[in-house]
Order: structure tokens, then sequence, then C-alpha cells
């Protein structure tokens, strides 16, 4: 539940809704049921850029139980090329193959949990390092030797930031760094005498 959430948040913080953009499934019959009726919204980010949302508002059951419904969505005004589907539960994406020129996205799966539809030049935000973690720190004769298994097997760059808390004993958090910035500190590691 925790990564919709977060998905969610990364695919629309920065969004406002934009009724021009007209949403308009297939006439199925399961699409027009009131006991789980079909929602779609559409939003633009800070550059213009589309998206879709939608999803069939029934009750979710745990486990996937809900099969899908495949069906045409016509998405007017939305300017979306090279469009992608996002399942926004599992952070899933893959291209969908619509007719250049068409409103006409065919055989999308529509379920009880958030579908989106977006181009997929629009995750256009810098992508930060992972932040470190697992770094240990061992105290040998005068030195502090160092320990992050997983840097050493990316070969990533990072930083070490020594402190002295009250107390004596070293802190040695780290943080990642890349050409987009730095990730968060890693977790602390306490030199230990």
């Amino acid at each position: 539940m925790f990564y919709a959430l977060q998905n969610t948040n990364a695919l629309s913080s920065d969004t406002r809704p934009d009724p021009s953009i007209q949403i308009v499934p297939a006439d199925l019959p399961a699409l027009h049921n009131s006991a789980h009726p079909f929602v779609a919204y559409a939003f633009r980010g800070k550059t213009g850029k589309p998206i879709v949302a939608y999803w069939l508002a029934a009750h979710s059951v745990p486990g996937n139980v809900f099969a899908a419904i495949y069906t045409d969505l016509k998405i007017r005004n939305s300017g979306l090329r090279r469009a992608v589907l996002i399942d926004v539960v599992s952070g899933a994406i893959e291209p969908i193959d619509k007719p250049e020129g068409s409103d006409v996205f065919p055989n999308l799966p529509v379920r009880d949990s958030v579908m989106a539809i977006a181009g997929d030049d629009y995750f256009d935000w810098l992508v930060l390092p992972e932040a470190p973690h697992s770094l240990v720190a061992i105290a040998a004769d005068s030195a502090v030797r160092r320990g992050d298994p997983h840097r050493q097997a990316a070969g990533r760059p990072s930083r070490v930031h020594r402190r002295q808390p009250s107390g004596g004993r070293g802190v040695l958090p780290r943080e990642a760094a890349n050409g987009s910035g730095e990730s968060a500190y890693s977790n602390v590691a306490r030199v230990r005498h």
C-alpha cells in the first residue's frame, strides 16, 4: 500500500486538474456498472505535460483478485505522444501501442486500482542516487575502518561525514552523489571501541 501512495505522489504532486482533456471509455457494460463505476481524471504538470488516471471504483480485495477488464479509451485534447501505461500500485511502466494521430488508446486494462497514462517524456525530474545503507565503522588501532558492501559492489561515489559527538565515539554518516545531486544520508555508523 505504501508504494501505491508513494507512486501516486511521485506522478501527481505538481499537477493540476485539466478539464479540457476528455476521457471516454468504450461502451462496455462492465464499465457502466453502478456497483463499480469507471472513474477517470486528467492532469497537467508544471511543464504542461499531461497525465491521465483511471480505475474502477470497486471495493478492492487483497491479493489482486479483481479480474482486469480490457477496453479502448478515447482521450481527447491531451497531446499525448509516445504514451506509456503506468500501474500505479506496482510502478510498472510499459509502452502503449497506439496508432499515430489517433485519440484511441487500444486494449487497456481497467482494474480496481489506479492506472495512469502519460508520455514517455513525462518523467523529466532528476534522479538522485539511492541513499547508502549498511554502513559499518570499526576502530582499528588509531584509525577507523569503514565498510559499505553496497557501495563497493556498485562502485558508486560517496562522501563520508565525520562527526565527534559527546562520549567520544565517532559517527560516520555517508551520502551518495551523481550528476543530479546528493542522496539522503545513510544509516549512522558509530565507532565501537
